[in-house]
């Protein structure tokens, strides 16, 4: 929503450190991660709408809240109250130093306790900034849909700080892209004429199940740049996003980055390289990406590089800088025979047979190109 875009950057604009969390986490998941923060303020919304469900939000927070040993308050934002933004006032820019904390954002936690990774301010907009003018191509005319919730990396680096910092202008949409229609997407598009749509490859193969008669009802004729991110995109969804969808027109950036390095690392650059269906391409300017014994490492550094685990920088060390020369972003990866990167998967998601080791991406790749899946 808005109003939750406007706090993040109230936030920033004022230098308070703050951590989003996703909505759907469970009451325990919150409290691990306000406990981890000592967050003094909670803010919520009391309901959401999923789908023509109503949630309540705020019965989850006041779960989680509960137990806590340290003074903190929640904050409510009501979806009726009528709110006048011109009567807002304009609070004073604090200014900061460029390595100040700007936010933490947790990873999932699918592998033991969820890390906080703590962004600075300086180095995370200015990458957030160059790469959404560089891979976007973004120009004032452009209206950029980027699907991701605001509780995930992408959703701030691609939603709230550097489309933004581009003086871009942003189509955001709450609720889900099937609903209530699985053409939903489609007609949002057509009707606002978005020009670059961001999305993921699990909602690309979910696109794939609408009718095609329905999606031909769409002339997305406003679109001139597609986007993928958040996982490898197996070859079969990458020719229908770009044959379907872009009608062969539009470019495809297939993206790769993480929560860590806080904005986009490898990708082609639409006009500059080729494409290559399921790669990612090329490391962008500034970054050198290497693959040594099937694992992708990058030699130095990014601008907008998680400095630290928020409160465990030994533990930050260990997981990405073990070897103490380069980042080890915990990806298997290999070149293609022109030389194009591509991600198959996390390191620690293989099946190992006979000396094989069979990662993720392989597998979904094989099974959604059957013609039974």
């Amino acid at each position: 929503s808005i109003e939750a875009i406007v706090l993040m950057q109230a936030c920033t604009r004022i230098g308070a450190v703050h951590s989003v969390v996703f909505a759907g986490f469970s009451a325990e998941a919150l409290k691990d991660r306000i406990q981890d923060l000592e967050s003094k303020y909670i803010f919520t919304s009391e309901n959401f709408i999923r789908k023509g469900k109503n949630i309540n939000l705020l019965d989850t927070v006041m779960e989680a809240s509960n137990g806590i040993d340290f003074e903190h308050k929640v904050f409510t934002y009501k979806k009726d109250w009528s709110l006048d933004y011109s009567e807002a006032q304009d609070t004073e820019l604090t200014w900061l130093d460029s390595e100040h904390p700007s936010f933490v954002l947790y990873t999932s936690g699918s592998t033991g306790k969820p890390k906080g990774l703590q962004h600075s301010t300086a180095g995370y907009l200015l990458w957030t900034y160059l790469t959404s003018k560089w891979v976007f191509d973004l120009k004032t005319s452009d209206i950029f849909w980027c699907s991701a919730d605001i509780g995930w990396i992408t959703g701030h680096s691609y939603v709230c700080y550097g489309p933004l910092a581009n003086a871009a202008t942003i189509f955001i949409y709450n609720g889900a892209l099937n609903f209530p229609d699985e053409d939903r997407v489609w007609q949002l598009i057509d009707k606002h004429q978005v020009s670059i749509f961001y999305t993921a490859p699990t909602a690309i193969r979910s696109f794939m199940q609408c009718q095609q008669e329905k999606i031909c009802q769409h002339k997305l004729g406003s679109l001139r740049l597609l986007g993928s991110v958040g996982e490898p995109i197996n070859p079969a969804a990458w020719q229908w996003f770009y044959k379907v969808i872009g009608k062969e027109k539009c470019p495809i950036v297939d993206t790769w980055w993480q929560t860590e390095t806080g904005g986009i690392a490898i990708t082609s650059l639409p006009g500059v390289n080729d494409m290559q269906a399921g790669s990612a391409g090329f490391a962008l300017p500034g970054i050198e990406a290497c693959i040594e014994s099937g694992k992708l490492h990058l030699k130095s550094p990014i601008p907008s590089m998680a400095r630290t685990i928020a409160g465990d920088s030994l533990r930050y060390q260990d997981t990405y800088w073990a070897d103490g020369t380069s980042y080890i972003a915990g990806d298997a990866a290999s070149y293609s025979p022109e030389g194009f990167i591509t991600i198959e998967g996390r390191i620690d998601d293989v099946i190992n047979v006979s000396g094989h080791r069979l990662g993720t991406a392989e597998l979904e790749s094989v099974l959604v190109a059957h013609p039974e899946v």
